[in-house]
């Protein structure tokens, strides 16, 4: 397939140079929309006439929506001022129909479709289709229930031409912003996320991206993802194909792994001698070392479509901390009660860039590429 690829870029092609930089290879630079996002997937928002916000971007919902100060109860479960907003056309924003029981996290909502302005890093959006909440109900008991007032989805999902995608990809294609409903993210040096609506070149992605093995699960409004890994611990497998959750708002101070995993980690401690000289170590009792032990090192191998691994390790260094005068394992056992038996943090954003893109069957998929990658081809 590559091959046949290379041989028609070579005949449409007689002197070009193409290189690829961290990011991005677009056939038209000018059609991508990129938003930078705080570590929480936060960005600043001004709704003209109202002021600013702090939104909430959700990579696996589809929803966006924000909430009217008429909204009793999500004020009640909010935890944050709810922007004193009004629906009125001298200020662009239509009502264009009503809805109702829609899931907004644990929450059922109801109110108006609006179509409205507002601006993100200082470029303006007009959105279609946009919920604005004014009444919810919580769809479980729970005291510690938090409303999140606004948020923006960014999902894309389906197979076989039967697919769904979040309104800001409609919106700005419908406005001919752009060309390709793709999207690609990572975390930059800069300690933001890259989030970049693009139109990678068709013929590209094969050379620069490899297909992840996923495992979604999709709900009315939302989509759980998760990735595929081997787990390796002091150069021994531990467990192969273990279903991951990756946090991209969790920092990597720890990594959070079923206990059910525990022994095994033990009995590789205890066969090598290793064991804590200065306390116990149990699945709720992390031991406590008197210096780092240089054995201790971790490798993820994240699974890939045809039977391909892409490696990352840690190193002692990385694996173990320091707490006072002891050293201790970032590895966090609990009882987990998902379908994920390990979860970690952002530090697999700042390796590589994802890109969901559509597949010449026109399902969407996720590729991956290392950021630093760095590719040049002269024809």
């Amino acid at each position: 397939m590559i091959k046949i690829i290379l041989l028609a870029l070579l005949v449409s092609i007689t002197s070009c140079k193409l290189t690829f930089l961290n990011a991005s290879y677009s056939d038209d630079p000018s059609k991508q929309v990129e938003i930078i996002l705080d570590d929480q997937l936060k960005s600043e928002a001004i709704i003209d006439g109202y002021g600013s916000l702090n939104i909430q971007f959700n990579l696996w919902d589809f929803n966006t929506y924000f909430t009217s100060q008429e909204c009793r109860l999500c004020q009640y479960y909010g935890k944050e001022k709810i922007v004193n907003f009004v629906c009125e056309e001298e200020n662009n924003c239509v009502k264009t129909g009503k809805f109702q029981k829609e899931p907004i996290g644990q929450f059922i909502a109801s109110g108006d479709i609006i179509n409205f302005p507002f601006m993100i890093n200082q470029k303006q959006f007009y959105f279609n289709n946009v919920m604005y909440v004014k009444d919810i109900v919580a769809n479980i008991h729970d005291k510690d229930l938090v409303y999140i007032s606004q948020g923006i989805g960014l999902a894309l999902k389906g197979y076989n031409r039967d697919v769904r995608r979040a309104s800001i990809y409609e919106s700005l294609y419908q406005q001919n912003k752009i060309d390709h409903r793709d999207s690609s993210f990572y975390y930059g040096s800069d300690n933001k996320y890259h989030f970049v609506i693009t139109g990678y070149e068709k013929m590209m992605i094969p050379l620069l991206f490899k297909q992840l093995i996923v495992n979604e699960s999709y709900y009315i409004n939302s989509i759980e993802t998760y990735f595929e890994f081997n787990i390796k611990f002091c150069d021994r497998f531990i467990h192969k194909n273990l279903i991951t959750y990756v946090d991209p708002t969790m920092d990597d101070e720890e990594w959070i792994l079923s206990d059910v995993y525990f022994q095994d980690f033990y009995k590789i401690i205890d066969e090598k001698r290793l064991l804590p000289d200065h306390s116990i170590y149990t699945a709720n009792h992390p031991g406590q070392w008197s210096s780092i032990i240089n054995e201790f090192t971790l490798e993820l191998q994240l699974k890939l479509e045809n039977n391909e691994v892409i490696n990352f390790q840690y190193t002692a260094e990385e694996v173990m901390k320091k707490i006072d005068n002891y050293y201790t394992l970032k590895l966090q056992f609990a009882s987990i009660n998902h379908i994920y038996h390990l979860k970690i943090g952002k530090s697999l954003y700042k390796k590589f860039l994802f890109l969901k893109y559509q597949n010449e069957n026109k399902d969407y998929v996720i590729g991956i590429k290392p950021i630093e990658q760095k590719l040049a081809y002269s024809f």
